[in-house]
């Protein structure tokens, strides 16, 4: 099973560039709490007279998501009873700090890390007939950061569609996926010895992940399917 978690780990890491930013911790101390921006009410201006007043527009609007906690964020993620049946969580590949997330996407490295990043595997069946799930879920301290790492990986799509990687050929190939969230992509990531798919999708100041395959099946409408799950449940909890 070590062979498969390293791949799907690989991809993963890739979409998140996990091996260049450390744990993502480092904001909690912004996201560590439900957060809503204040509006700005608005001011008025009066003159002698009632025909002369003037309404000026508020100065800021009200943030469309919440910043989520991390333990809320991390709430967010599907859990095992809302997965097909006959998979199990796999804690060994959670979080960012997996001694495994070591490799990279074609060097890719993103211009900017989010402040707080949660991911849950899954694992189903064994040997090679063994498949593997991963949830994640990476809050940026704003819109911008998503959208960016987004706008980096689709560049870097264009120039890299292959590489050696553990002594063999990995492809790379851009892959329709449920447009849902703000924007979404997917990558399909093909090895010698097995296929995976990653669907990526902005949603505010969040980057949602959920990659599958396995040594010999990948079920692409699985993945889908509960990518769309993922980004709902996340909009539900974070929309305002």
């Amino acid at each position: 099973m070590k062979r498969l978690n390293q791949v799907a780990v690989l991809v993963l890491v890739a979409v998140l560039s996990a091996a260049c930013g450390g744990s993502g911790d480092s904001g909690d101390a912004r996201g560590n709490g439900d957060q809503s921006a204040a509006s700005t009410s608005p001011s008025i201006a009066a003159s002698s007279t009632v025909e002369d007043v003037a309404v000026e527009p508020s100065t800021s609007a009200e943030p469309e998501y919440r910043r989520l906690s991390k333990k809320t964020l991390e709430d967010t993620l599907l859990s095992v009873n809302e997965l097909p049946a006959g998979y199990a969580r796999d804690p060994s590949g959670d979080g960012p700090d997996d001694d495994e997330d070591n490799d990279s996407y074609c060097a890719f490295e993103a211009s900017k890390q989010p402040d707080v990043k949660v991911r849950h595997d899954y694992l189903k069946g064994g040997g090679l007939s063994s498949s593997l799930l991963s949830f994640s879920i990476g809050q940026y301290d704003s819109e911008k950061g998503p959208q960016a790492y987004l706008d980096e990986f689709a560049k870097q799509l264009e120039t890299c569609t292959s590489e050696e990687s553990d002594g063999e050929t990995v492809k790379y190939a851009v892959m329709s996926v449920p447009q849902i969230g703000d924007r979404a992509m997917g990558v399909r990531v093909e090895g010698e010895s097995y296929t995976l798919a990653a669907d990526m999708a902005t949603a505010g100041p969040v980057l949602i992940v959920v990659g599958g395959g396995g040594l010999i099946d990948l079920n692409v409408d699985e993945v889908n399917e509960l990518f769309a799950k993922q980004v709902e449940k996340y909009l539900a909890a974070a929309k305002r």
